[in-house]
């Protein structure tokens, strides 16, 4: 009994004789020629006879067929057909084939994946259940909290107020330096001004014991509050405090404070562009900070930019006439800027406002806060920090122009400098 159907790939190819000759079987099962016997009947080496088979013809059972596909059981060398001859007499006639087991296991592992992902997606479902979060009262907010909250709903909340898109999917920034979004959005959510949405890609989020493990950037978050109405009517009624300019009585003295922390933010971003345009390291850290808020309580933004300008301009040529390293070029700048910005105060100088770099793009908070609330808005590039008593009406606002009648001095030139 043939238990071996051979199939050639070339039913002219010289070698199927030696193909049929090498599968072929006694009823018994044992192999009618030797692999030896083969080469000297077909005059070729005995290594190469089991490789030209295999090149030429594939070996099928003719009893043995997988259980799901119906496919006859391939044997891929005679060693193969001798072990499986032994297993299959232990068992029934059919068996399942690599490719379905193959597919089994695909099957059953995606499966898996698809219950462990049901299973977290339920978790964070619980977890971030938004009926069980409180509604946020807008009054009770500081203004910084209230410019940072309705700045993100702006820029990435979406048209129904249920959630706030992931913060790496927005089209611009939330505040001058990138590397501060995470910190508002971390701030806001830490105060519970915001939550982690029930609706956040399960991906983003981990748990580790009780403990919740997360992404600021990559998490959807919303508006805390247990319905989507109230979550709407919280930012709606921030923008009817900020449009009326009734706010909560502890704004008029958190105002200068927020102000001077964007002119901070967007000094130092331009800063970095300034360096960078001069390919010196811009890695600004806590002592520019603290250098530009102090200079913040005497200058501009734009005339911040002035003392930037000059500052990195004037580094460049020092660089260059005297081959100092890069990183030392950085200090001079930060060094030159303190230099400069007290200087000008000191002696009186009148500092011309520069003009906002288009590489450096209004930021999101920016926008909110000078347009918004105070209802400056270039004026909040002109003017220094200043305390506004009636935000709501442009009447009792100083123009960029009466302040400039208000000041003395002299105009500052590059000989000063």
């Amino acid at each position: 009994m043939h238990e071996i159907d051979v199939e050639f790939h070339d039913p002219k190819s010289p070698y199927n004789a030696l193909c049929q000759d090498f599968w072929e079987v006694t009823p018994h099962g044992q192999f009618v020629y030797s692999v030896k016997r083969l080469a000297t009947k077909y005059r070729v080496p005995s290594r190469d006879v089991p490789v030209l088979v295999h090149e030429h013809c594939v070996a099928k059972s003719t009893e043995k067929f997988c259980a799901i596909c119906g496919t006859a059981f391939v044997f891929e060398n005679r060693d193969d057909f001798s072990h499986r001859k032994r297993q299959f007499s232990r068992f029934e006639s059919w068996h399942i084939c690599q490719q379905c087991v193959t597919g089994q296991t695909k099957r059953s592992g995606e499966a898996v994946e698809e219950e462990e992902a049901s299973k977290k997606r339920r978790r964070v479902r619980e977890m971030f259940d938004a009926t069980k979060t409180r509604a946020v009262d807008p009054r009770s907010l500081s203004l910084q909290e209230a410019v940072n909250l309705v700045a993100l709903v702006r820029l990435n909340g979406s048209e129904d107020y249920e959630v706030i898109k992931p913060l790496n999917t927005a089209s611009e920034s939330l505040s001058a330096i990138k590397e501060n979004n995470r910190g508002i959005v971390s701030a806001l959510h830490d105060k519970r001004i915001i939550v982690i949405s029930e609706l956040t890609d399960p991906d983003t989020v981990s748990f580790e014991d009780d403990e919740v493990m997360y992404y600021p950037s990559l998490v959807t978050y919303s508006v805390s509050g247990p319905t989507r109405e109230i979550r709407r009517r919280t930012i709606e009624e921030l923008e009817d405090v900020f449009r009326t300019g009734d706010w909560p009585d502890k704004w008029y003295d958190e105002q200068v404070e927020v102000w001077k922390t964007i002119i901070v933010d967007e000094a130092i971003a331009y800063l970095k562009v300034s360096l960078e345009a001069h390919k010196f390291p811009a890695a600004p850290g806590e002592k520019t900070q603290s250098i530009f808020a102090a200079l913040s309580e005497n200058y501009s933004l734009g005339q911040l930019y002035n003392i930037i300008w000059r500052a990195a301009k004037d580094t460049a040529a020092y660089y260059v006439r005297e081959g100092i390293t890069e990183q030392h070029a950085t200090n001079v700048v930060v060094t030159k800027l303190q230099t400069y910005g007290e200087r000008a105060l000191a002696e009186g100088w009148k500092l011309t406002n520069y003009r906002r770099d288009f590489r450096c793009a209004e930021p999101m908070v920016s926008k909110v806060f000078f347009n918004a609330v105070l209802k400056i808005g270039g004026q909040g590039f002109d003017r220094k920090p200043t305390r506004i008593v009636y935000p709501g009406y442009r009447d009792h606002l100083i123009t960029a122009d009466e302040a400039d009648e208000t000041e003395e001095g002299n105009s500052i030139s590059d000989t000063d400098m």
